[in-house]
């Protein structure tokens, strides 16, 4: 009976599912030593806070030395602005591709809410490492001065997705500050709904901020069609 007791129990562990592997929250053993150490400080800054977070903490995490760690950074804070850099092309990017490709399709509404809904995990991962960043920025003109470049080039990025549609009416400064407005409500949607999860915040925002500045556009072409007639 024991030993069957055993086989059971053997039986059992191997039925089991496999643990689930932490690769992707760790940085791979391969990857060059400046790209895990800004992996490592985002994953740091993302669970301890970025002033609680030490140098010696993301080394830690990036399992290199004090020594690599200052060879391609002078300080924490310059890990961060590398981040933002890197968070700033990607980011700048995809958005532009991702909306073009959502405005070409027959549906755009759908393709649009798709689009708003893979930007909105992304920035729920993102927000409260940015956040905690924009705080301390006040005590780090480093800082601030590559949060200000990083929220620069995310209006400009929106500004263009906005451009076909609104270039007849506004001038390319009104168009940045539209899209001033729109990053907004994205970032105040995110917070939102991290606050308080069991609430469906982003989604509705989402979809209410699309079918507002589609009302708004084509309030704009109508009376340009009507102005025109004139």
């Amino acid at each position: 009976m024991p030993a069957r007791r055993t086989r059971s129990r053997t039986a059992e562990q191997k039925s089991r599912p496999p643990p689930r592997s932490r690769a992707k929250e760790e940085p791979a053993p391969d990857m060059k030593p400046e790209e895990r150490l800004r992996r490592a400080a985002f994953q740091c800054f993302a669970e301890g806070g970025f002033h609680e977070t030490t140098v010696d903490d993301i080394c830690k995490k990036a399992g290199v030395s004090k020594g690599a760690f200052y060879w391609y950074f002078e300080s924490k804070e310059q890990v961060f602005v590398q981040i933002l850099e890197v968070w700033a092309k990607e980011v700048e990017g995809e958005i532009i591709k991702q909306f073009q490709e959502a405005f070409e399709q027959e549906h755009p509404e759908r393709a649009l809410l798709i689009a708003l809904g893979r930007e909105g995990r992304r920035g729920r991962r993102l927000l409260p490492v940015w956040l905690d960043a924009l705080v301390q920025s006040q005590r780090h003109p480093e800082l601030k001065a590559a949060i200000t470049v990083f929220l620069q080039r995310m209006r400009r990025a929106l500004a263009r997705v906005l451009e076909p549609t609104f270039a007849p009416f506004y001038g390319a400064k009104e168009r940045e500050v539209l899209a001033a407005l729109i990053l907004s409500c994205f970032l105040g949607s995110i917070a939102q709904q991290m606050a308080a999860p069991e609430d469906d915040f982003y989604d509705e925002h989402s979809r209410m901020l699309l079918t507002t500045v589609e009302h708004f556009g084509r309030l704009l072409i109508n009376e340009n069609q009507l102005g025109a007639s004139r």
